[in-house]
């Protein structure tokens, strides 16, 4: 109706201005005329009637599809879209991918508590529950092991009779095919509840026994051998990790480091092991395996252990360890030392935290650094030990490192990325 209104209006407007004029509309007047109303209604069009682009798209959520080098984007409405690095959309109805991409969806109950695993899901939402579940009264999942190559579902089963029980864990492939199974004949501790699966690192996986935070079963996936079935260890670095079989996870105190194999490769009163390190607390110092002092810590009054900060604290990654210092007043001091036991950021009571979530593009130490008033996003350069602040908007804990460039989410819904070396964020158009 506006529409046809506006239209009326400016056909009058123009016919009162050739009346006054007191002469019949020349052919370019009528044209021009035509020309006004045809403009002023596609303008109308633009406004009401939006034509949606892959520009204006707002997205709200990013997965990094590893084993096709693709990241699979969520629109505000739900709907999905398959690009690569540089925006280029893929035919859903054609896209081929590698994997399923599997994901659980856990059992919640009464009161909000999530109890074990109710259904497997593909990435674009379809149930395959019935692959790997044939006997829902005697099978449950356990969860999803995710190998750079593939997703593995694991399954426990009980046999029951009325003259003896056994319990089975089985392994399947995406498709459904079991891989690999044991019953609680071979390994007594098959018998127990399983409620949900960690990876370890270096292709090991923990079957955590229901509510026991720190018992379970721990499997080498490549070789399919149960390595160890008591303990407490923490995660695997360079094929290697620590055996707590004191239990003891709330000091992080070790008795041995083992491999992936479960056999023993140093003892001592050990913390995490990383980069072929370990840490001796009651020497204050890092060890190599053959209890060479690699780093000495003698000197100080303490080292702080943070028993609510295990994966970051005393774990070296990527060549690199924090360190965190008292002295006899009981200030903290932060630092950062390499392999060697040299600093490449010296030691400051200037912060008040600080975590290290490994190396990016080959050279920078990404760090949270909690300042007394601010709390940051700092990458420290490996070569030239130069510290640069990350804008807000840059998203890592949600964002995916591949070749140098952070891909994420920005605040306007945007596909972006922020390049580690020139330090800027680029948008990329979705085509």
């Amino acid at each position: 109706m506006k529409r046809v209104v506006l239209l009326f209006m400016v056909m009058m407007m123009a016919g009162s201005l050739s009346g006054c004029n007191n002469e019949p509309n020349s052919y370019e007047d009528e044209m021009e005329s035509q020309t006004v109303a045809l403009e002023t209604e596609n303008s109308l069009n633009d406004i009401s009637e939006p034509v949606p682009t892959p520009d204006t798209i707002v997205f709200e959520e990013i997965k990094y599809l590893n084993r096709d080098n693709l990241f699979l984007l969520t629109d505000e409405d739900e709907q999905k879209y398959v690009v690569d690095c540089d925006g280029n959309m893929e035919d859903l109805e054609n896209v081929s991918l590698k994997s399923g991409y599997l994901s659980e969806k856990y059992q919640v109950v009464e009161g909000g508590s999530v109890y074990g695993v109710e259904s497997v899901h593909d990435i674009w939402g379809n149930d395959k529950t019935d692959l790997f579940i044939k006997d829902e009264y005697h099978e449950n999942i356990v969860g999803i092991y995710h190998s750079p190559e593939q997703d593995y579902v694991w399954v426990k089963e009980r046999v029951e009779t009325p003259s003896a029980s056994m319990g089975i864990l089985k392994a399947y492939n995406e498709d459904g095919t079991e891989i690999y199974r044991i019953d609680s004949n071979q390994c007594e501790a098959v018998a127990d509840e399983y409620d949900r699966i960690e990876n370890c690192g270096d292709n090991m996986c923990f079957l955590y026994k229901n509510y026991d935070n720190y018992g379970g079963i721990l499997i080498n996936t490549k070789t399919w051998q149960i390595v160890l079935d008591t303990g407490y260890w923490g995660y695997f670095s360079d094929g290697y990790a620590t055996l707590r079989n004191n239990g003891d996870a709330e000091y992080m105190t070790g008795d041995e480091v083992i491999d992936t194999n479960g056999k023993c490769v140093a003892e001592g009163t050990l913390r995490e092991t990383g980069n072929g390190l370990v840490f001796d607390k009651n020497k204050k110092c890092f060890l190599d395996f053959n209890k060479n002092v690699i780093a000495d810590f003698n000197g100080y009054k303490g080292i702080v252990i943070w028993s609510d900060d295990t994966d970051n604290a005393f774990v070296f990654k990527d060549g690199y360890s924090i360190v965190a210092i008292e002295n006899d007043g009981g200030t903290i001091f932060y630092g950062i030392i390499d392999t060697s036991g040299k600093y490449v950021m010296e030691l400051t009571d200037t912060i008040e935290s600080i975590s290290y979530e490994g190396m990016v593009a080959d050279r920078y130490l990404l760090l949270h650094i909690n300042y007394s008033e601010t709390y940051e996003t700092i990458l420290l350069d490996s070569e030239t030990k130069e510290l640069k602040t990350v804008p807000d908007p840059v998203d890592f804990e949600h964002g995916y490192e591949i070749d140098g460039k952070l891909y994420f989410i920005n605040d306007f819904g945007e596909f972006c990325f922020y390049d580690f070396e020139e330090s800027t964020v680029n948008p990329i158009s979705i085509s």
